[in-house]
């Protein structure tokens, strides 16, 4: 999952951020950065099947993506349940 991880931080740079010479996507986009390797490790738990929710299996990456935004915590919205 480590690997998985670091696979999907380095797929997130954005080009500006490329010719900026960033090694890590800007902070100011921690967010969609962090959905962005959340997706990654999630598929790649999938694919070893070690994935504790299966009904996930199911969904397209974009779904996904919008199922761990739904998920994430923010300090001014209500929890949502799952």
């Amino acid at each position: 999952m480590v690997h998985a991880s670091a696979q999907a931080l380095a797929t997130c740079l954005t080009s500006d951020e490329r010719n900026r010479n960033l090694l890590y996507p800007d902070v100011t986009r921690i967010r969609d950065v962090s959905i962005g390797i959340a997706v990654g490790v999630i598929r790649s738990a999938q694919k070893l099947g070690v994935d504790g929710e299966t009904k996930l299996r199911t969904l397209t990456d974009a779904e996904l993506e919008k199922f761990v935004r739904d998920q994430m915590y923010h300090p001014l919205l209500a929890p949502k349940e799952l």
